[in-house]
């Protein structure tokens, strides 16, 4: 399946999937068990390997999946995803109903790459400082230790730099 298809068909179930979650009043929850697995998937991607795997029966499919979520709407994403074999688009599914949940709470997502730790004190006086500035926001927070020093700002499409990285190369372009 090609890129703009993944897209597509992951903008659908999201939709679906948060219009039901939204209906019944559990988004959250659903949200929740959706970066709970997505993270699952990050520290063991043979999870998805055996999803995808065509040896394995959708019984046994199901049945796995059922011990590792225990939201029924997810598991019901699940089964349907796995009829389709569309198990591989639930990282972008996650990503698509994260954004449909933020709109519909106006929250903003904002992330913050650091080149070091930030401890927790920091952490709030960012999160205080840009909702004075943007309103309700959602700040993810990633160590990025190739900005040298610094920290760079993601806030839709707009990137705040202010790395040693990013002074470097301003440097390098003008010399």
């Amino acid at each position: 399946m090609n890129a703009r298809a993944r897209k597509f068909y992951s903008w659908r179930y999201a939709e679906a999937l948060f219009k039901v979650a939204s209906v019944n009043n559990i988004d959250a929850q659903v949200l929740k068990e959706l970066s709970l697995f997505s993270e699952l998937l990050k520290q063991t991607p043979q999870i998805l390997d055996l999803l995808n795997n065509p040896k394995v029966g959708s019984i046994e499919k199901r049945e796995f999946i059922s011990h590792i979520i225990k939201d029924e709407l997810c598991v019901k994403l699940f089964d349907l995803l796995i009829s389709k074999s569309h198990v591989g688009l639930i990282k972008d599914i996650y990503k698509s109903f994260k954004h449909f949940s933020y709109a519909s709470k106006q929250i903003l997502p904002v992330k913050l790459y650091s080149a070091a730790m930030i401890s927790e004190s920091e952490e709030k006086n960012i999160t205080e400082m840009l909702q004075d500035k943007l309103g309700n926001i959602q700040l993810h927070i990633k160590i990025s230790p190739s900005l040298i020093a610094g920290a760079k700002l993601k806030v839709k499409d707009c990137v705040l730099d202010f790395s040693f990285k990013n002074q470097l190369n301003k440097i390098g372009g003008i010399v």
